[in-house]
């Protein structure tokens, strides 16, 4: 059952963090104090029929890295470096982030199925059209047979922002305007391409009949460097992106079905007369055949931390709404997602 955590909107704050593109690698330590990798913890027995064979109990020790396919500074990468730094106090290991980005995710993915399934990297995955094998991408993986979802986190709308500066729009209504009386001109960004962030760009140039182009980063925090610089008009965001720059940005309008519970005030697309249901689901995987007692250990861990005051109020400051979906349900989930995506964005 989906664990719902309604949290308000804290307004602004102050949070600072660099940012990496390209294909670059960089690791943090989410916890503050060095575990002795022989500490262990047992958890409960379990059955559960996905992943490798199932031990009777797990018993976790040393590392455990989350590996995040995108730039440092983004929603993904800032819930995870969240998710660690409390896993880290709720068991026996220390738990860090590796930022792997590129490719709008792909090459991280790639680069976590390197790794031994023994449950000592676990990968940031979002459910992506980013993720559908076509001829003209092919990939090398397959996120629903390669990977076992322990858990989805969280559940997101997308936003259209602009810069708070920007003279030449404010509202989605100006910007149509705008966009129109400047065919060929109107450039709006998002993280990477093939897939959801681009979709929804592309979705937004078709539903408002503007002549533009969608112009892709390797994370969404440079695309929210490229609209408060004025390089693009719009950048393609969620909630967790631009909280730290809640003065610099305006948000025009949420990619929901209805008014986003976190923004009251802002419109969505839909009510504006432009149909859309974008949403944005991230999660956390381990490589397929790890040990199932494995996957639902962290799974559990995933869910204690969600119901975590201390947490839920952090993951508040950050913008990022919390939708606990444990194991099964994240698996469930992702192949629904999927299923749409392939539909939509896979060879015909």
């Amino acid at each position: 059952m989906k664990k719902l955590f309604s949290i308000a909107l804290a307004a602004t704050m102050a949070l600072s963090l660099a940012g990496c593109s390209g294909n670059s690698t960089a690791s943090t330590t989410a916890a503050a104090d060095t575990k002795a990798a022989d500490t262990t913890a047992a958890a409960a027995d379990t059955t559960a029929a996905a992943g490798g064979e199932s031990t009777s109990s797990y018993e976790p020790s040393g590392t455990l890295t989350i590996i995040v396919p995108y730039a440092a500074g983004g929603g993904v990468d800032l819930g995870s470096r969240l998710l660690a730094k409390y896993l880290s106090e709720a068991t026996p290991v220390d738990v860090v982030v590796s930022n792997v980005a590129g490719g709008g995710g792909t090459v991280g993915a790639a680069d976590c199925l390197k790794y031994d399934a023994d449950g000592s990297y676990m990968l940031a995955l979002n459910p992506s059209p980013t993720y559908v094998s076509t001829k003209d991408k092919p990939l090398t993986f397959d996120i629903l047979k390669d990977y076992e979802f322990a858990a989805i986190m969280v559940q997101d709308q997308r936003l259209f922002v602009t810069s708070a500066k920007n003279t030449n729009f404010q509202t989605v209504e100006e910007a149509i305007e705008y966009g129109k009386a400047n065919p060929g001109k109107f450039n709006i960004g998002c993280s990477g391409t093939g897939n959801s962030a681009y979709a929804t760009a592309e979705e937004f140039l078709e539903k408002t009949g503007i002549e533009g182009n969608v112009v892709p980063f390797d994370g969404s925090s440079e695309a929210k460097s490229a609209v408060l610089g004025g390089h693009i008009d719009v950048a393609v965001q969620s909630l967790s992106d631009v909280s730290s720059s809640m003065n610099e940005v305006t948000i025009l309008a949420t990619g929901g079905e209805e008014r986003f519970s976190k923004t009251p005030d802002v419109p969505c697309m839909t009510e504006l007369g432009f149909p859309m249901a974008q949403y944005v689901t991230r999660g956390y995987a381990f490589k397929a055949g790890t040990d199932s007692a494995i996957i639902n250990y962290w799974s559990d861990k995933i869910g204690e931390v969600c119901e975590n005051e201390a947490f839920l109020k952090e993951a508040d400051s950050l913008g990022l709404p919390i939708v606990y979906m444990n194991h099964e349900e994240a698996q469930e989930d992702a192949k629904t997602e999927m299923a749409t995506y392939q539909e939509k964005f896979g060879d015909k």
